[in-house]
């Protein structure tokens, strides 16, 4: 059977089949490869014809806005972008004399919080201070007091063993009642400020113990009932553990609380 010249019929042996005219000069040959690669390329023009078209249907059919975005400043997409959270403010690390102290609270089972650092025109000063609020595990500084490190290690080292109130009554201490920590002022309207500036010292107006009783440094500070008693052996027992050590009987100043202080002395003062 034999094609009209033109036609893409493709022989046996891959070969193009010999036109109307039966020629087999170079001729023939070199149109037969044409004609060859013509009939090979056909599908893969086909193919790419229809998915332009496809294209341009799908394009048509896709709404276009009637203006085009403008594209912003970078300074003002930079302003509306979100930030990353920053990183939070290192935690300023405690000296270690200052670690150490807390370390020893906690092994006494004493309670505190940080406070914070106070400082003021005039000298008062206070870097590192705790808020003191259980000397123990069962004997509480009511309200917290604001301390020097050092001096509520003392403080509960002092309070933490009870052994003057059973002496005394079929009771224990419970409740040391504050009246005064740290308060930036100085030594009886003087010039010198008080150890309390530093917030070395605590006051102590008096104390409840566990069966309820309510002892008053003021009522009881120089009577000769139990109370009294208590109130004098707990004031000599503070002369050593305290450098500063006064109550009533001092001066008018402290009748109604007693004065405990760590201010640095050769010996304690206690009167």
């Amino acid at each position: 059977m034999r094609h009209r010249s033109g036609s893409c019929s493709i022989g046996r042996g891959g070969r193009q089949e010999r036109g109307d005219h039966g020629s087999d000069g170079p001729r023939a040959t070199g149109a037969s490869s044409l004609l060859n690669l013509t009939c090979l390329l056909r599908p893969l023009l086909t193919a790419c014809a229809l998915s332009l078209a496809a294209c341009q249907a799908f394009a048509a059919d896709v709404e276009l806005p009637a203006q085009a975005p403008i594209p912003q400043a970078r300074e003002e997409a930079l302003r509306r972008s979100p930030r990353p959270p920053g990183k939070p403010a290192a935690k300023q690390l405690l000296p270690a004399a200052e670690q150490t102290c807390r370390a020893a609270l906690r092994d006494l089972q004493a309670s505190f919080a940080e406070a914070a650092p106070v400082e003021k025109k005039g000298g008062c000063a206070l870097q590192h201070p705790v808020e003191l609020s259980f000397a123990s595990r069962h004997i509480r500084i009511e309200p917290p007091a604001v301390l020097d490190c050092q001096t509520a290690l003392v403080v509960a080292r002092f309070f933490g063993t009870d052994r003057i109130a059973p002496k005394h009554f079929r009771a224990a201490i419970k409740t040391v009642h504050n009246a005064s920590g740290y308060v930036c002022r100085p030594i009886g309207g003087g010039r010198n400020l008080s150890e309390h500036a530093f917030g070395r010292a605590l006051d102590i107006s008096g104390f409840t113990l566990s069966d309820g009783r309510q002892i008053a440094v003021q009522q009881h500070g120089r009577g000769q009932g139990p109370e009294a008693k208590f109130l004098r052996d707990i004031r000599e027992a503070a002369c050593g553990p305290f450098s500063t050590v006064l109550g009533p009987g001092t001066d008018a100043a402290h009748a109604d609380h007693f004065h405990f202080d760590t201010k640095k002395r050769r010996a304690p003062y206690c009167r």
